[in-house]
This record gives C-alpha cells, sequence and structure tokens, in this order.
C-alpha cells in the first residue's frame, strides 16, 4: 500500500515540474535561448533541474558535468546574468510560490522540500524576493479565489 506521505511528495513533485513548465514560458530571462548557444549550460541545467531538492552544491554540479567550480559559476552567470547560488536560490523561491498558490502545503513544508536548512532562511529569502511573506502570499492567492468564486456566482 502506497503511503500518503509518498502520494503527497509525488503530488508535490508534479507541482515542481508544472513550475519549471512555466518558468520558461515566462520567460524571467533567456534561458532558451542560453540553452542553444552551448552544450556546457545545458548540461548544468539538466542537472540543477533533476537535483533541485536534493545536492545542487556548485561542486556537486561541476562534478557530473565534468567542469571545473568557476567554468560553471562562468557559464551560468554568462547565460542566466546572476551568480550560480542566486540562480539556484531563484529557482527554488520560484518553485517555493508554485506551490504556495497550488499545493496545500504549508510555508515551512514546502521550505523543507526545497532544502533550506532553516526556514527562517526561506521566510528572510523569500520576503526579500516577493516583497511579502510566505503567509502572506498565502492569504492573497485565498482571497483572490474566494473573489474569483464569488465572482462566477454572479449571474
Amino acid at each position: 500500500m502506497v503511503s500518503s506521505a509518498y502520494i503527497y511528495s509525488a503530488v508535490l513533485q508534479i507541482i515542481c515540474e508544472i513550475s519549471y513548465i512555466s518558468m520558461y514560458s515566462n520567460r524571467d530571462f533567456t534561458l532558451l535561448e542560453a540553452i542553444d548557444k552551448g552544450n556546457n549550460f545545458s548540461r548544468i541545467i539538466t542537472y540543477i533541474d533533476t537535483h533541485l531538492y536534493n545536492d545542487v552544491s556548485l561542486k556537486a554540479v561541476s562534478e557530473s558535468v565534468f567542469l571545473s567550480q568557476k567554468c560553471v559559476q562562468e557559464t551560468v552567470k554568462r547565460n542566466v546574468g546572476m551568480t550560480f547560488h542566486k540562480f539556484i536560490l531563484h529557482r527554488k523561491l520560484k518553485d517555493a510560490k508554485e506551490m504556495l498558490t497550488y499545493s496545500p502545503a504549508s510555508a515551512q513544508e514546502i521550505s523543507r522540500t526545497l532544502g533550506f536548512e532553516a526556514y527562517s532562511t526561506f521566510f528572510r529569502e523569500f520576503k526579500k524576493a516577493y516583497g511579502m511573506s510566505p503567509q502572506q502570499l498565502f492569504r492573497k492567492i485565498s482571497k483572490s479565489r474566494i473573489l474569483s468564486f464569488s465572482k462566477s456566482q454572479v449571474c
């Protein structure tokens, strides 16, 4: 029998995959063009995408793609315009926003899922990136859902 924790984890992973697809369609930065420019960047992104919630350290990425850490850093910086660590943080926070929007998981659960060691770090970085706390975003989304539902009931 499959445990509910396993199902919950699988649902979160699916939500993250949807977030990944929407990330490229939103065109926060020109990743699609960057991937076309070089195989190194494509390999780096592939590793990051498949390990975002696990070991996505600079060392792990560089060992996986057979490039020096400096080369990985420079490739990411050149293609996305931000440092390796900021790019990883950006991706995790974008996934967190999607999870808060579409999943019933709490901010603490999402923080753990994304690999943040401390909720306070997640909270601080989320607030810095989006100008509101995870709970404020959740309340804002909930309020807009209620309003859109009530408007759809009006004939």
